[in-house]
């Protein structure tokens, strides 16, 4: 870009300077035709390169601008986004609670009826006349039982309420 005689770029009060500049060459008769078609070409180019400068500084204000605006979009899609991902979730876990309560407690009484039953079987192998070595082993046997029961309903459980979250809401 070419500069004034003071070597900065030109701005709008010169501008104004350099057409009347212009207006002044073309009206001066003391100087060569040729001469003056040198000096206003020298003017125009410097017209034109300060317009072009002023284009190019306002083009990189809009552009930072829009920028600036993209990153305050993207700050609020992502707020948006985790707002409505706590409201889903929220809304999932009022919704599954009551369920998985219910479900808890079913199986809580089952494997409380279960554990009655196998005590009563215990109660009963204690009067019965097996060797003490059987006994031992029964029992330890039916308290394994109630344990692979309680570990089996757990899984269940949890699988169910693993599904659940998959399902779409």
């Amino acid at each position: 870009m070419k500069k004034n005689t003071t070597g900065t770029s030109l701005t709008i009060p010169e501008e104004y300077r350099l057409r009347t500049v212009l207006d002044e060459l073309k009206a001066n008769n003391d100087i060569t035709t040729k001469h003056k078609k040198q000096l206003i070409r020298q003017q125009y180019d410097l017209l034109v390169d300060s317009f072009k400068e002023q284009g190019r500084i306002a083009l990189e204000i809009e552009k930072e601008k829009l920028g600036k605006q993209q990153l305050l979009i993207n700050k609020a899609i992502a707020v948006q986004t985790e707002n409505m991902t706590n409201l889903i979730r929220q809304e999932y876990i009022r919704a599954v609670a009551p369920l998985t309560k219910e479900i808890e407690i079913e199986q809580l009484e089952m494997l409380y009826d279960f554990g009655e039953k196998i005590q009563i079987y215990q109660d009963k192998l204690q009067s019965c006349k097996l060797k003490p070595k059987f006994k031992k082993e029964l029992i330890k046997i039916s308290d394994e039982s109630f344990d692979r029961v309680k570990e089996k309903l757990t899984q269940l459980t949890l699988d169910a309420l693993a599904k659940a979250e998959k399902q779409p809401i």
